[in-house]
């Protein structure tokens, strides 16, 4: 077997400014494309976007939903429902019983109603 001679670079070609102008247009689109691409590569996007549409929606047909008092008490209620839906899914997930999140609550409520 015979090893193939090592190839002498090529000498550059001296390059026009329109091979420089087609060659950033080229990066353009693939930056472009990339992100597009890294976008669509998260799954969470289309429910960011879901939420927005929502909120949009809801935004016109009440102007009053994006009022700071209303969006004060939706983020105070997002940290509530997050932990009953983690520990609905600890349930759900090891096969256990299947909890009522309602009643769940409901009951966790009347506790702490009646301890304080």
């Amino acid at each position: 077997m015979t090893n193939p001679s090592p190839r002498a670079p090529e000498p550059e070609k001296e390059s026009t400014g329109t091979d420089h102008d087609h060659r950033q247009a080229r990066r353009g689109r693939n930056s472009r494309r990339s992100i597009a691409a890294t976008l669509l590569r998260f799954r969470e996007l289309g429910i960011a976007v879901f939420v927005l549409l929502i909120v949009g929606i809801a935004a016109l047909v009440d102007p009053r939903f994006l009022d700071p008092s209303n969006l004060r008490n939706i983020l105070l209620y997002i940290p509530l429902i997050t932990i009953v839906a983690m520990g609905q899914m600890m349930v759900i997930v090891s096969r256990n019983i299947d909890l009522s999140v309602g009643s769940s609550l409901a009951l966790s409520a009347i506790i702490i109603g009646y301890l304080f």
